[in-house]
């Protein structure tokens, strides 16, 4: 009630950020996790995967709201995901940064550790 549609409404735009962020992440991620020999194919599992969970989450958010559960949590659920994606793309670049000593996507060897 009140000023609940501008939160939701803020709230929605937030997560939709995310998700597109993520979604970004991922790719520019790619192109380090994965040597030139293998990255088309490294990147296409990675996408595929993504579109898996595009079809899955609507089917999932159905089965919530089947479940009665409240909008707090029907919005929550999304929002810890797309964290969740959100920290895997940072650590995922931390890795790669420390494995390769720079975000350089150029064919440099890894570091020995």
């Amino acid at each position: 009630a009140g000023g609940a549609a501008t939160m939701v409404t803020v709230l929605s735009i937030l997560a939709g950020a995310c998700v597109v962020g993520v979604n970004f992440g991922i790719n520019a991620v790619n192109g380090i996790i994965y040597p030139t020999p293998i990255r088309a194919k490294g990147t296409g599992w990675t996408n595929a995967m993504g579109r898996f969970g595009a079809v899955a989450g609507p089917i999932l958010g159905g089965i919530f709201v089947g479940m009665h559960w409240s909008l707090v949590e029907l919005f929550a659920v999304p929002a810890m995901s797309s964290l969740l994606g959100a920290l895997a793309m940072m650590l995922l670049a931390r890795l790669c940064y420390r494995r390769f000593a720079s975000h350089r996507l150029d064919e440099r060897a890894a570091v020995a550790s």
